[in-house]
């Protein structure tokens, strides 16, 4: 019978030589082991040793501080990321829709913190401010590349 961590419970549906699941979002959170014990039909048992989960990376969440921002103001974004080889890298992308270069613009001065802060600016040559920013982080654990969801920020229009 497996046992799972989180005091080492019982898994009751476990009663072959493997067992597959998948981790929920509580199991991820914490340091999750397995470990198996075995009993004959005697009665008599072994347990093996415990073997620690990995499992791949994945966004946890993504938050801003504001959802309007106005010409100067600054603003955060945080994005919590578990799970794969903890070596994580950040690139945060704005979304650009100034012709031609509509698209994301990544590596936005470089920011490579799970932090991003910014400070909104006037389209260049157009006498106007955006009407929205979009963003989103690329994540990479050197085996797993992933992206946030993206996250709308309104500003003003006009002159």
């Amino acid at each position: 019978r497996p046992i799972s961590n989180l005091n080492f419970n019982t898994i009751q549906s476990a009663t072959q030589s493997s067992y597959t699941f998948e981790l929920n979002e509580m199991q991820r959170k914490h340091d999750v082991r397995f470990r198996c014990v075995i009993t004959d039909e005697k009665g008599n048992s072994v347990t093996t040793n415990e073997v620690d989960m990995d499992y791949a990376l994945y966004v946890v969440s993504i938050t801003k501080t504001t959802d309007y921002v106005d010409n100067g103001d600054p603003f955060f974004i945080e994005v919590e990321v578990d799970g794969g080889t903890g070596n994580y890298t950040y690139s945060w992308e704005l979304y650009y829709i100034q012709a031609p270069a509509n698209g994301w613009r990544p590596n936005l001065n470089d920011y490579s913190s799970w932090i991003f802060s910014y400070q909104t600016e006037r389209l260049e040559g157009k006498g106007r401010f955006m009407a929205w920013y979009k963003f989103r982080c690329k994540i990479s654990d050197g085996v797993t590349t992933i992206y946030s969801d993206e996250v709308t920020l309104s500003g003003p229009t006009g002159l």
